[in-house]
């Protein structure tokens, strides 16, 4: 029994009896007293809220509340068992960061569809590794059966593959070596720019040797010493 329900029906007694004194207690019997007594006396089936027999609000039809725990309340929400188990998230796939490991990642795993869409794995796509290697170092597209989607693709591959040579190449510095790993396609392309204007240095000083000395000192030696033969033999 609650605590304010016993005093309410000692003071419901006497009121009750000093109006009967008066003739007055059937008239002006309150509608309490009679709720205090019910409420008192009325019994509850296990999981039936007592306000739920008076029309009150049944607090165990909400959410939880028949779940209830032994010896606790019907209706306390908070404390219902929980049964289901919560589901771990599962970690990304991880791939190596080789030809073959980016080749996976790019074009077996739908991961970068919503970068290059879906068309970029299907169609004239690298068929391998090697395949996504050589369009990827394509700073233009070939004229014929290109799939454009694929070779941006390839390309931002192969620049996670060549990222510590694009490091070595922004050397000194930081913001451009940051933005290069933010930025794998475009450091890409960069670094293939790069390697062309290197290529072309190395060609052309070859060729400024060559016309410095152009037989070599070997080949020069050689033909004089064939020279002095030649002559010492008449």
């Amino acid at each position: 029994m609650l605590p304010f329900v016993m005093p309410a029906l000692y003071g419901a007694k006497a009121i009750s009896t000093g109006l009967a004194a008066l003739g007055l207690g059937a008239t002006f019997l309150p509608p309490a007293i009679d709720f205090a007594k019910n409420y008192a006396k009325k019994g509850r089936t296990k999981g039936q809220s007592r306000m739920s027999q008076f029309g009150g609000t049944d607090f165990t039809v909400l959410p939880g509340g028949s779940n209830f725990e032994e010896g606790v309340r019907p209706g306390d929400i908070d404390r219902q068992k929980i049964t289901t188990e919560t589901s771990t998230p599962s970690r990304p796939q991880q791939f190596d960061n080789t030809l073959e490991g980016q080749y996976q990642r790019y074009f077996q795993t739908p991961e970068f569809n919503n970068v290059f869409g879906a068309g970029s794995r299907g169609e004239r796509a690298p068929k391998d590794a090697s395949a996504m290697q050589e369009l990827g170092n394509q700073l233009r597209a070939p004229e014929t059966d290109t799939n454009i989607a694929s070779m941006y693709a390839s390309q931002e591959a192969l620049g996670r593959v060549n990222q510590d040579a694009i490091q070595n190449l922004y050397a000194g510095d930081t913001k451009m070596q940051a933005w290069a790993e933010a930025n794998p396609m475009l450091a890409q392309r960069e670094y293939l720019k790069a390697e062309k204007r290197r290529a072309s240095e190395i060609s052309n000083e070859r060729e400024r040797v060559q016309l410095d000395n152009p037989m070599g000192e070997d080949a020069y030696n050689l033909i004089v010493k064939q020279l002095l033969n030649k002559a010492a033999a008449k």
